[in-house]
């Protein structure tokens, strides 16, 4: 049964919505591990959602897909739903912009200027 208790103004709470951990009965992970995550990831939600995650990921393709014990019998988790999620996650990271570095034996930006217009002033301050 999924917790009712989830508090997402809590870090942790936001880290097991974000995971999809929120079976009240069977956590995958200790609240613990996920603080643990949150620290290791600079105190980010989404980066520790992601470690917790893929730490998840691999506990279960460790386990046995499927157990039988006489007449009883359980299914484990798909690990492909929980790998969508995980890119989920890690689609929804900033994009960094990669740094370029431009040397010409230019004298001035007037070819830039008419090119670009005021863009082209977004570039100077990294001149």
């Amino acid at each position: 049964m999924a917790s009712t208790n989830l508090d997402p103004s809590n870090f942790v709470d936001q880290m097991r919505l974000n995971t999809g951990d929120f079976i009240e009965d069977e956590p995958y992970l200790e609240d613990s591990i996920y603080v643990w995550f949150y620290e290791q990831a600079g105190n980010s939600v989404l980066d520790g959602s992601i470690l917790a995650l893929e730490s998840i990921i691999n506990n279960i393709a460790l386990s046995p897909q499927r157990w039988e014990i006489g007449e009883a019998s359980e299914t484990g988790p798909l690990i492909s739903a929980l790998t969508e999620r995980l890119e989920s996650l890690k689609n929804r990271k900033p994009t960094a912009r990669p740094s370029v570095v431009i040397h010409s034996d230019r004298k001035n930006w007037c070819d830039f200027d008419k090119a670009f217009g005021q863009e082209a002033n977004q570039f100077r301050k990294y001149y």
